[in-house]
């Protein structure tokens, strides 16, 4: 089966090709099972598994070219602060880049840096202050990396489900790089989702997939959900089965296969039934998450046909 015009249709997408590479994937007790980071500079983990964004440890470091230019003091703290929060001493961190900020206000890694750290706390209305103060300090600026405080502050965004805010910043940041980058092209394609735009939620996780075509990566069921959603059924179920392959372990790629074969017999509802009651563990807490309508409704959505 060849799943094609997932983007613009300038090439096709050879289903049937084994894998060549396999991505890292890690399990959680009481989540959805497979979560992936593509990069460690970025903080927020694709939907993976599940519809569920979830926030990783996995931090943006922006490299300050022009840390130096800081006063002595200013500097020291700057460069402890990046050791402390890469040895993931959050807390210290935090602080360090607080006095950072105190002592010279007008330096943007100070504030982004220190938005980073309260991300990992928890904190994202804190992160988006800091994000977008350190976003006005470089409004004017051409450095390369200011994409990624865009990235990171969409990507809040698109944890509170602020899809038009999210896709914005999103935007924005793909006019600041030259070329394509996976993690801001499936942050994209979520943002979408959201929006109920299926089509160009389709076309941005292709595009994803285009830049390792032989690699499939937990996304790849976000991917065959939306494409469910667009009326494609034998291209999401040709996805969704390279998936399942992928990682015959993991329930809830089974689930989903099961579910678009329903959906492709137009019963609908017993395919959200499906996805809604699989187990992401075996374990008397996760079992207890399918009963849980908040985690269902909020955390494993099943995206809404229009």
């Amino acid at each position: 089966t060849t799943v094609s015009n997932i983007f613009d249709g300038s090439r096709e997408i050879d289903m049937n090709k084994q894998p060549t590479t396999f991505g890292t994937h890690q399990t959680e007790k009481n989540h959805a099972p497979i979560r992936f980071t593509l990069n460690r500079r970025l903080f927020v983990s694709t939907l993976l598994g599940s519809s569920a964004i979830t926030l990783s440890s996995f931090m943006p470091r922006v490299e300050a070219a022009f840390a130096d230019t800081l006063a002595p003091e200013a500097m020291k703290l700057f460069k402890r602060a990046q050791t402390e929060e890469k040895l993931g001493n959050i807390d210290e961190a935090r602080q360090l880049y607080s006095r950072v900020t105190r002592l010279a206000p007008d330096f943007a890694y100070g504030w982004s840096n220190r938005g980073n750290t309260e991300v990992v706390r928890g904190n994202l209305e804190a992160a988006l202050k800091d994000y977008n103060q350190a976003l006005d300090l470089l409004s004017s600026s051409s450095r390369s990396d200011v994409w990624l405080i865009y990235l990171n502050r969409g990507s809040i965004y698109l944890v509170q489900r602020k899809a038009e805010m999210a896709l914005e910043d999103f935007n924005k940041a793909q006019s600041l790089i030259k070329g394509e980058d996976a993690v801001l092209l499936t942050n994209r394609a979520q943002a979408m989702e959201q929006l109920g735009d299926w089509q160009g939620s389709a076309k941005a996780y292709g595009r994803a997939v285009t830049l390792q075509p032989g690699e499939v990566k937990p996304f790849w069921l976000r991917l065959g959900l939306v494409l469910i959603q667009d009326g494609r059924k034998q291209d999401a179920l040709a996805v969704l089965n390279r998936v399942m392959a992928k990682f015959p372990g993991e329930l809830e790629a089974r689930a989903a296969v099961v579910a678009a074969t329903m959906e492709g017999n137009n019963d609908f509802k017993g395919a959200k039934q499906v996805w809604n009651g699989r187990p992401s563990s075996t374990t008397p807490e996760a079992i207890a998450l399918i009963v849980d309508r908040k985690y269902l409704e909020e955390t494993v959505y099943w995206p809404q046909k229009p």
